[in-house]
Formats: structure tokens, C-alpha cells, sequence
């Protein structure tokens, strides 16, 4: 920014000693310098933009922390020693589950490096269990010729990469989503000709652009129900519910059960063969954000030996699943609601104050895309912004995006 900031400054340096040399009068001297001034902000208006954001959004600030709940030793025992008799990494918990489940989605947050990369390291080990399509919410299904040539090709192709984000939504540009196709194009390079390859499916229809549920029911049934093959839908947990059906409130009171997510619709047509996996973030609370089951696994973590800390484990039958959540959105409509309820099985990887935001792509939106990037975004609350500023005020938003701190509140978990 400071390199921009100098350019302006030379700019109007260099115009006043033009003007010196001029022989005119002192108003069209002081005219021809505005002009000149007016011209640099106007060349260089999303630098200044960006510059002026952030002395405003990345100065320090002090958020109020959330409390974290008390555990009782004995329950904090209880836990421990199920997660020590029962442990598996992630991994190894995730590729489990296909023993008795055809479609596992796996619930995440959004734009949460570990979440992500979490995907990104399972290919691999997917396929060493004969599990051979991972099903994404963020790739779009016209995109599929062009997820399968990048997948398959000589050379990894990050440009092409890019764009299959860039169909999707164009401020999804993000390193940890995109190496997900890395790591399956580099499993692909070590398979023998003729052996069946890995996959990385496209479910969705460009967001914003209509009912994205029905569309990934649709490819899921398609890719995989009809032909008989297991996959991982990677998603957010939203969409990944099965059969927990997300309440909607009129007037802050409950009204009734949504159940038209895409986990919904599969799991009524192959029931428990389908499950959820949450990867452990916030939840949405009637105010905010708050822990996810009121803060009890957090405050577990606290004291769990560090070869515990990145675990999967099952909700039900366990002593996980009878943990209780009041303060949420999520338990409206249910009696007595806990962690059974919303979901068939938990990953914990660190501590929320732990947590990153994944990484922008630099430059994903530049001179080649800016135009489309404007067609396809839609965003009442700022589309001035989005309609005249380039390509460095459409990256730093993408990054801001990313912020878990600022933009998430995840300055609030102890």
C-alpha cells in the first residue's frame, strides 16, 4: 500500500513543478493540480480503498470472551477414557465408516484451513479402502469435464484449478479448497493404466443462482446411488444434515422442521446407509455465535493429552452423544436436545482460538475474470463496490472472508 501511496505523491510532485514552469494564472496552476490529484485517486482508487479499510478493520481491537462451561470430573473422565479406549485420527475414523455407510457427508464451517486440508489428506487413504469419489459442494456439475481433465492430466494446471472455483462462486478463491484436486491429480499420476482412477465430483449449480440441495441429490443419485459406489460429499453442515431436520423459528418461537437438504433427501432414500460427520466449530446461537454443545468438548480439550486432541468418534452410544446444548439454534423443536440429535459422528482436531483461515489465491480475480467476476456477483449491501472497484478490492474481500477472527468471531472462544 505504502508503494502506492509514494506513486500519488510523486505524481502530484512532479505536476507542481510543471506547473511552476507554466505561464498562466494562479487559478488554472491550482485547477491543473486537483486535476492531476483527482486522476492518480481515480488510477489507483482500489489501492486507496483497500489502504483506507484496513487502517479501519485491522486495527486491535478486544473482543468479550465467551465463558466456558464447568465439567465435572467424573463426566471429564468418562470422556477422556472413551476417546483413549476408542481413538482414531481423523482419518482413520472417517475411512472407518465407510465399513457400514455408502454416503458419509462431512459437515464443515467454511474457510477453515484444517478443515480443508483434512479433504485434501484423505484421497489417498480413500482409495486405499476402495473408496474412489469424494462429492464437492464448492464445484459446480457443467464444470465436470473440466474436474476430471484436471485430475487426470500430464501437469497439474492450477490455472484450471482456479476456474473450477471460480465457476462456483468468484470469491471462493482459496488455496487449502483448491489442493483438494491437487491431491487427488497427484493419486492419479501413481495409478497404473486401465485401473479405475479417484474422483472429484462436481454437485452444484453456481451459488446464487437457484436451489443448490436439489441439484447435489440429484448428481449424488446419479454418480453414485445408481452405480453402486460409495463417496464423501464434502460440504457445509447445513446441507449435510441426514436426519437431523434444522427448525425454523417464526417470531423467535418454534414453527416447524425444514428437511429439504441435500443429507435429508439421501437419507430418505438409503436411511442409515447415510451419515453425517461435523467438524468441530462454532454454532449459530440466538445471538452470534457460541461453542458447538455448549462449549463441554471445548472445555474437554483443555486438559486432553495431545495425542487425543485429533480424534473422530461416534455421537450415539457414547457418552459424547448425551452431552446437552441450550444455547443454539439448532435445538428448537426438540425435547431434551443433545449431541446425538445433531449429528452421527465428531471430528476435533485443536482448540477453536487454535484455528486459521484458509489461504487466498493471489490474484484469483484479475484482468481476465474481473468482467465475469461482475456479472456473476450478486450482493445487495455493497454492489457499488463490487461494480467499480478491480481486481485488488475483489482480492482483499476474499481474503477478509477468510478472517476467522473478525469477519467469524472466533476472537471469542477461550
Amino acid at each position: 500500500m505504502l508503494t502506492y501511496s509514494y506513486t500519488i505523491c510523486r505524481i502530484a510532485y512532479l505536476n507542481s513543478l510543471l506547473i511552476r514552469k507554466m505561464k498562466t494564472t494562479k487559478t488554472l496552476k491550482l485547477l491543473s493540480f486537483f486535476i492531476i490529484i483527482l486522476g492518480a485517486i481515480f488510477i489507483f482508487r482500489d489501492h486507496i480503498l483497500v489502504l483506507a479499510i484496513r487502517v479501519f478493520y485491522e486495527s486491535e481491537y478486544e473482543e468479550k470472551k465467551l465463558p466456558l462451561p464447568a465439567l465435572e470430573d467424573s463426566l471429564r473422565a468418562e470422556l477422556t477414557e472413551y476417546l483413549a479406549n476408542n481413538h482414531k485420527s481423523p482419518e482413520e475414523y472417517i475411512v472407518s465408516k465407510f465399513d457400514d455407510h455408502d454416503i458419509i457427508f462431512v459437515g464443515e464451517h467454511h474457510r477453515i484451513k484444517h478443515d480443508a486440508e483434512l479433504i485434501g489428506s484423505l484421497v489417498p487413504e480413500l482409495y486405499k479402502a476402495s473408496i474412489y469419489n469424494i462429492g464437492m459442494e464448492f464445484t459446480t456439475r457443467a464444470d465436470q469435464p473440466l474436474i476430471d481433465s484436471l485430475v487426470n492430466s500430464g501437469e497439474y494446471d492450477q490455472t484450471l484449478a482456479n476456474k473450477i472455483l471460480f465457476d462456483w462462486l468468484v470469491l471462493w478463491g482459496y488455496r487449502e479448497y483448491s489442493d483438494i484436486f491437487r491431491a487427488a491429480w497427484k493419486l492419479n499420476k501413481t495409478i497404473p493404466a486401465g485401473e479405475k482412477k479417484f474422483r472429484i465430483v462436481g454437485l452444484n449449480i453456481p451459488k446464487q443462482t437457484g436451489n443448490d440441495d436439489d441439484m447435489m441429490e440429484a448428481v449424488i443419485v446419479k454418480e453414485f446411488l445408481k452405480k453402486g459406489e460409495k463417496a464423501l460429499i464434502y460440504c457445509g453442515i447445513h446441507h449435510a444434515f441426514t436426519s437431523y431436520k434444522y427448525p425454523v423459528l417464526k417470531d423467535g418461537k418454534f414453527s416447524h422442521f425444514f428437511d429439504h437438504r441435500v443429507g435429508n433427501m439421501v437419507y430418505k432414500r438409503i436411511g442409515d446407509r447415510a451419515a453425517t460427520i461435523f467438524l468441530h466449530s462454532p454454532w449459530g446461537a440466538p445471538r452470534g455465535k457460541n461453542y458447538p454443545v455448549d462449549g463441554y468438548i471445548d472445555t474437554l480439550m483443555k486438559t486432553l493429552p495431545s495425542e487425543l486432541l485429533r480424534a473422530g468418534f461416534d455421537t450415539r452410544g457414547t457418552p459424547f452423544g448425551d452431552l446437552p446444548a441450550k444455547n443454539n439454534i439448532y435445538q428448537y423443536g426438540y425435547e431434551n436436545f443433545t449431541l446425538k440429535d445433531f449429528c452421527d459422528c465428531y471430528i476435533i482436531q485443536k482448540p477453536l482460538p487454535e484455528y486459521e483461515g484458509v489461504t487466498t489465491i493471489e490474484n484469483f480475480i484479475n484482468s481476465d475474470n474481473i468482467e465475469a467476476a461482475r456479472k456473476r456477483f450478486t450482493n445487495n449491501s455493497f454492489d457499488f463496490l463490487f461494480s467499480n472497484f478491480g481486481p485488488v478490492f475483489w482480492n482483499y474481500a476474499i481474503s477478509m472472508d477468510a478472517d476467522l477472527k473478525r469477519m467469524h468471531e472466533f476472537g471469542r472462544y477461550r
